[in-house]
C-alpha cells in the first residue's frame, strides 16, 4: 500500500510538471492585434492581423519581418499548404494568395464585402472561406457566408449565402467533403459533400464558438464564450463526427478564441481579455484542462502547433509566444538512474540503466491518466542494461516511465509523437 501511494505520489508530480511548459515572448516588432499565426514547418510561419498587418518569420520566431500585403483594414485569418503556397483573408471580403512565401502578395476577387473570418485550404488549389457580418444600421441583419474554389483562389463560388443567421468565424475540412463551420448563437454547421450542403448541427443563443478543431473524422472540439451569467468561457467536444455535442464551461470570466489539437488527446485553447491571457491544454482529450502560465497579460486569439514539441499563440498588443514542449517538462524528480532514447519516441524507445546492480527492477510504463500499459522484470549487471520497447500500438501522447528498485521508484517523462 505505501509503494502505491508512493507512486501515486509521482504521477500527481509527473502531472503537475506536464501543465508547466516554458512559453516564451518572441519580438514581433508591431503593437497592432495579431489575429492569427500559422506555421508551414518548423522555421517558415505567418501572423496577421489589424491595419492590414502581415509578418513572417523564416527562423521558428526569433525574428519576425513586415511584408508588403495590400492594403486592408485587417487580415482574419492566413494559411499556408507549403513554405511557398498560401492566402489570407480579412476585412470587406478582402482575400490575397502568394506563391513565393509573401515575399509578394497579390489580390484575388473573392466576390464577397463581408468579413472574411477565416480561410483554410486543403491543398495549392481547394480551400474554402467563411465569415459573415452583423448588419448596418438600423436593421442590423445578422448574416453568414462560405466560399469555395478549386483554383487556388482565381475564382470563388458561394456555397452558403444566409440573412438573418448569425456570422462564422472558423472553418475546417478533414478531406475534400467532410468539413464543418462554426459562429455566433451556438452555430456548427457540417457538411459531408464538400460544401453543396451545410447541416446545422447545433443552434444555441447562449453561446458564440470562434475556433473549431477536428483530429479525424469522428473527434473534434469547439471553443468560444457562455453568453449567460457568469458569462464564462466553454469548450464543446464530439466523439462521432459532430452529431452530438458535450460541453465544459470554466469560471472564468473571458472567451477562448482558438483551439488546436494535434491528436485527440492533445490539445490547446487560448483566449482572455485585454488584461490577463489564457491558455489551457490536455493530454486526454479533453476530460481535463490544465492552465498554462504564457508569460504574458495580454489576450491570445490564435494558438498552432507543428507536433508534441512545439507551437505558438499569437494575440493582442502584437504578443507572439513560443513553446517548446520537449525542454518545458520538468524533469526535477528524476535524479538521472536511467535514460530514455529517443525522446519524443516513435514506433520504438530504449531505455538504459547505467548503475550496476544485483537486484531485480521493475520497468512500468503508464499513460497519461495513470493506467499500467506495459510491465517487465528486468535483471541488471555490472554493465549497462538497454531495454528496446515497441510502441507501435500506443497512441500518441505523454507518458511516465518508472523503474521501481529495493522499494526506490525514479521516474522519466516521455513524448510518443509518431
Amino acid at each position: 500500500m505505501k509503494k502505491a501511494l508512493i507512486i501515486f505520489s509521482l504521477l500527481l508530480v509527473a502531472g503537475h510538471a506536464f501543465s508547466q511548459y516554458q512559453w516564451n515572448p518572441q519580438i514581433s516588432g508591431t503593437s497592432s492585434y495579431l489575429f492569427d499565426i500559422y506555421f508551414a514547418d518548423h522555421y517558415n510561419g505567418w501572423a496577421c492581423g489589424t491595419t492590414g498587418l502581415m509578418l513572417n518569420t523564416t527562423d521558428g520566431g526569433e525574428t519576425w519581418n513586415e511584408q508588403s500585403a495590400p492594403p486592408n483594414n485587417a487580415y482574419y485569418s492566413v494559411c499556408f499548404t507549403d513554405a511557398q503556397t498560401g492566402w489570407a483573408s480579412g476585412y470587406a471580403g478582402k482575400m490575397i494568395h502568394t506563391t513565393d512565401g509573401g515575399n509578394s502578395w497579390t489580390s484575388q476577387n473573392s466576390g464577397s464585402n463581408t468579413f472574411l473570418y477565416d480561410v483554410f485550404f486543403m491543398d495549392e488549389n481547394e480551400g474554402w472561406a467563411a465569415g459573415g457580418d452583423h448588419g448596418n444600421y438600423p436593421t442590423f441583419i445578422n448574416y453568414r457566408e462560405i466560399l469555395h474554389t478549386t483554383d487556388g483562389g482565381n475564382t470563388w463560388q458561394v456555397q452558403l449565402s444566409q440573412s438573418h443567421e448569425p456570422l462564422l468565424h472558423d472553418i475546417q475540412f478533414i478531406n475534400g467533403n467532410l468539413g464543418f463551420a462554426v459562429g455566433e448563437s451556438g452555430r456548427i454547421l457540417k457538411t459531408s459533400n464538400g460544401g453543396n450542403d451545410w447541416i446545422e448541427k447545433m443552434a444555441d443563443h447562449f453561446y458564440h464558438f470562434y475556433g473549431v478543431s477536428f483530429v479525424n473524422e469522428h473527434t473534434g472540439f469547439v471553443v468560444g464564450e457562455y453568453l449567460g451569467l457568469p458569462h464564462v468561457s466553454t469548450v464543446f467536444s464530439t466523439n462521432d463526427g459532430g452529431e452530438t455535442w458535450t460541453n465544459q464551461t470554466f469560471g472564468t470570466d473571458e472567451s477562448l478564441l482558438d483551439v488546436y489539437f494535434i491528436d485527440e488527446y492533445n490539445g490547446w485553447a487560448v483566449g482572455g481579455t485585454a488584461t490577463s491571457a489564457s491558455l489551457l491544454y490536455t493530454n486526454d482529450g479533453g476530460l481535463n484542462w490544465m492552465y498554462s502560465e504564457t508569460g504574458s497579460d495580454k489576450a491570445l486569439s490564435s494558438v498552432h502547433f507543428l507536433d508534441l514539441n512545439t507551437g505558438w499563440a499569437a494575440g493582442y498588443m502584437g504578443t507572439i509566444i513560443k513553446t517548446n514542449l520537449a525542454t518545458g517538462i520538468n524533469d526535477s524528480e528524476n535524479d538521472e538512474q536511467f535514460s530514455v532514447y529517443p525522446n519524443p519516441a516513435g514506433n520504438y524507445f530504449s531505455v538504459n540503466i547505467p548503475e550496476p546492480s544485483d537486484n531485480r527492477t521493475t520497468l512500468k510504463i503508464l499513460n497519461s491518466l495513470g493506467q499500467e500499459v506495459y510491465t517487465n522484470s528486468v535483471g541488471t549487471n555490472t554493465s549497462a542494461t538497454a531495454i528496446n520497447i515497441n510502441t507501435s500500438n500506443f497512441v500518441n501522447g505523454f507518458y511516465t516511465v518508472l523503474l521501481e528498485n529495493n522499494s526506490r521508484i525514479t521516474l522519466q517523462k516521455l513524448i510518443i509523437d509518431k
